[in-house]
């Protein structure tokens, strides 16, 4: 039988079993490699245990009102502030920018720090356990803006996977429970807290 070899590269995604060969008993070697796939593929996507998820969401204020998204992901209806995931290579700023961008087709300016989450919080939508990791900022709007908002919450025109659609929410009616996630729901006093004493 030929001895199984295993070589890692750079990219762990590239990672190669070498002379295996299930004609000579080498099966195990075509199970290693999927599970040191599958790991590698983890570590890249962040989803390993013990990890972090962070994520930049805006805070954008305008005539009394909050802008704010439905969304469905993960086979789940959710309402939030505008923002995702940062990527690897760049700043919490730029992430925001390429967010707003992405999901407003908008460029924003004015970008102010708010609050970073100073709790621990574990992850409850993805499939494993990673500590997520929350930075807000305010921040100012370049108009004429071209989104499109609505009135009712989780208006999408299909219910599918990342369905989402923003809305205008009035400030004096904005509580707590108007957020799923739960830093979302302790970001929301913050917000009104500043904003009265404003």
């Amino acid at each position: 039988m030929q001895q199984l070899k295993i070589e890692f590269c750079k990219n762990p995604l590239r990672t190669l079993v070498k002379n295996a060969k299930p004609e000579d008993g080498s099966v195990l070697g075509f199970w290693g490699f999927g599970i040191l796939g599958f790991w590698s593929f983890g570590v890249i996507l962040g989803m390993v245990p013990g990890s972090f998820s962070i994520r930049v969401y805006g805070i954008l204020i305008e005539d009394n009102r909050i802008l704010i998204t439905d969304e469905f992901r993960l086979n789940t209806y959710m309402t939030k502030f505008p923002g995702g995931a940062l990527e690897f290579g760049e700043g919490t700023v730029d992430c925001l920018k390429r967010e707003f961008k992405e999901e407003l087709g908008m460029e924003i300016e004015h970008i102010e720090h708010f609050y970073t989450t100073d709790f621990f919080q574990q992850t409850e939508l993805l499939p494993t356990n990673m500590q997520l990791i929350n930075i807000y900022y305010r921040v100012r709007g370049i108009k004429p803006y071209r989104f499109v908002t609505r009135q009712n919450r989780y208006d999408f025109p299909e219910i599918v996977e990342g369905a989402q659609s923003f809305r205008w929410f009035p400030l004096d009616q904005l509580t707590p429970e108007e957020m799923t996630l739960p830093i979302d729901k302790r970001v929301v006093p913050m917000i009104l807290n500043v904003l009265k004493n404003e």
